[in-house]
């Protein structure tokens, strides 16, 4: 549950610094620096006790950069590089508890739509979900059966992405093909353009506020 930073330039050079609860970063902060371009409270580190560990900004003048990408709000792996004015920060280390427990969830989840039989048809033509942005980055899904449910709340796939509605879009299938469909076109759009419902395609894109999904089809 701890987090391990490593200052790579300025005053503070070489420090290791250990995190094991929220901590702010500036010039007048829980941990403070000598640099200029850091605002008084400039970035909190904060744990979320299922994802792991963010680096959020606080409103400063100059911003969070994160891997070399401005960023309000970043959930932090290892070897991540981290500015906070002048000042670089490297994820030396990282716990990765929360990691088993995010899997445990979904097969949790899995299993409990899987053990619906009533409900379920095997996809013939397999849709792949892959989350090329927000907190589940690299986390892919193979929709195997359908119906599927995507949301912060359902039994099925979850989304961890803030204010994502509690069923976001489901993912059907008839004769025709994979069908995408929401009831909230203004916050679950695909390509970005609010659609009720739509004939998924490769590469199609659906954003909920800061996560993306990018789709794809196994090839069998």
């Amino acid at each position: 549950m701890s987090l391990t930073l490593q200052v790579l330039n300025g005053h503070r050079y070489g420090e290791s610094i250990t995190l094991e609860a929220t901590t702010s970063i500036g010039r007048l902060a829980d941990i403070s620096f000598d640099d200029v371009k850091m605002s008084k409270v400039h970035v909190i580190f904060e744990l979320d006790r299922l994802l792991g560990w963010f680096v959020k900004d606080q409103g400063s003048k100059n911003g969070l950069v994160v891997n070399g990408e401005r960023t309000s709000s970043h959930l932090l792996e290892e070897s991540d590089l981290v500015e906070v004015g002048a000042t670089q920060l490297r994820v030396a280390s990282v716990s990765a508890f929360w990691k088993p427990q995010l899997n445990q969830v979904l097969i949790d989840a899995f299993d409990s739509v899987r053990n619906e039989p009533l409900t379920m048809y095997a996809f013939r033509l397999i849709p792949l979900l892959r989350f090329v942005q927000g907190v589940q980055t690299g986390q892919e899904f193979v929709l195997e059966y359908g119906p599927r449910k995507v949301g912060g709340e359902t039994d099925d796939i979850l989304l961890y992405e803030p204010l994502c509605p509690d069923l976001a879009f489901e993912i059907s299938a008839n004769n025709q093909g994979i069908w995408f469909k929401t009831k909230y076109p203004k916050i679950v759009s695909i390509n970005n353009k609010q659609s009720v419902r739509k004939l998924l395609k490769k590469g199609d894109r659906i954003k909920i506020h800061n996560t993306i999904i990018e789709v794809d089809f196994l090839n069998i």
